[in-house]
């Protein structure tokens, strides 16, 4: 029986995790808020970076916007492939999960990010290319920006939405040329509030996607899904915030401060969720709202014994809205996975409804 002190405790995390709980256990059911993605018939497996053939320099903008294409293909029901990107090993043991989920998939390993976008110009997926400079300077990983600093793989990224472009830095346009690709926007000394003051009407109003320049991870569900993508809290992120339709999604992760990043989103109402270093969102999520969702005990309040008086201490591990954590490292051996879990009463909370709708593999 739960001790009285833990009423008020108990009641509210009954009302926060039992709708959590409900959408992880019938999702069929339940209010469906994340972008959705058709099921796919093959995936084009992207071999670990150093191996990719006939990709000089830094290639690995050019497949996240070729896998970002051929989500926008799946899902206007123009292509059956998506890209699967190469990454650490969490993202290893996810794909091959997936893979074992689902046999019916056929995976198809290529060389290089040229070859899925030579299978996009096959079904009329890309239209071209977009110039982007990656940022390599020295300022520390989710630092914002200085605010006259342009932020050229954002505003790509936010571009090769709407144009149906890949992405290349300047080292690779012989390539995309030797393609037959053209050039279709240069966004080279460019920041997305220049692509939000001429294009705002023409992005999703469900949700954002906010990443450091520095980072890929993500990009593909962001094109795919049309979302502008942006990085800091200055312009034009409140007016990107401020078109969503209410409970909307703040993707990624916008750095800076954590309670002003989350305190810019939540105050207009919008769900912040930690998923800037996932890899492959797009595949996780396919067809999963057609998927069966994992079965969960929810609470009984009349468990709970208010006749007992005695003092209690809770121990609660929480980062409950990450779902980035999930797909990495909470089940290694520092957290879930440790083995000593279990010797001790603890509790843990999880992001329930986000990984029933975007993975019902790792919900499981």
């Amino acid at each position: 029986m739960i001790r009285p002190v833990f009423q008020k405790a108990a009641l509210c995390w009954s009302l926060i995790c039992i709708p959590s709980l409900h959408t992880l256990a019938d999702a069929s059911s339940s209010p469906w808020y994340w972008p959705t993605v058709p099921a796919v018939q093959r995936v084009l497996v992207l071999p670990p970076v150093s191996q990719w053939s006939n990709a000089k320099a830094d290639a690995r903008l050019l497949a996240q916007s070729a896998g970002g294409l051929a989500g926008q293909a799946l899902i206007a029901g123009k292509g059956d492939f998506l890209v699967c990107n190469p990454g650490d090993q969490y993202a290893k043991f996810w794909t091959d999960a997936f893979k074992k989920a689902h046999p019916e998939i056929i995976f198809e390993p290529v060389a290089s990010p040229w070859d899925a976008v030579e299978k996009l110009k096959q079904i009329g997926a890309v239209d071209g290319y977009i110039l982007a400079d990656l940022d390599r300077s020295d300022r520390p990983l989710e630092k914002h920006l200085p605010a006259d600093a342009p932020d050229s793989v954002n505003a790509a990224t936010s571009l090769a939405a709407l144009l149906r472009a890949v992405i290349v830095p300047p080292e690779l346009e012989d390539q995309a040329r030797a393609h037959g690709l053209k050039l279709l926007a240069d966004a080279r000394g460019m920041h997305p509030r220049e692509v939000f003051a001429r294009h705002a009407d023409r992005f999703s109003k469900e949700a954002v996607f906010s990443l450091d320049p520095k980072k890929m991870e993500g990009r593909d569900f962001a094109i795919a899904h049309k979302l502008f993508t942006f990085f800091g809290r200055e312009d034009p992120a409140p007016s990107a915030y401020a078109r969503l339709n209410p409970l909307s999604f703040a993707l990624g992760w916008n750095g800076g401060d954590e309670f002003k990043t989350t305190d810019q989103s939540s105050s207009l109402g919008h769900i912040q969720t930690c998923t800037d270093w996932c890899v492959n969102l797009l595949l996780q999520s396919s067809n999963a709202r057609n998927r069966p969702a994992s079965p969960a005990a929810l609470f009984d309040p009349s468990q709970i014994d208010w006749t007992d008086t005695r003092g209690t201490v809770s121990y609660v591990m929480s980062d409950g809205d990450n779902v980035q954590w999930f797909r990495n490292n909470f089940s290694g051996p520092d957290w879930w996975g440790n083995p000593s879990r279990g010797k001790m009463p603890m509790g843990w909370s999880a992001p329930f409804s986000n990984l029933g709708q975007v993975s019902p593999l790792m919900s499981a």
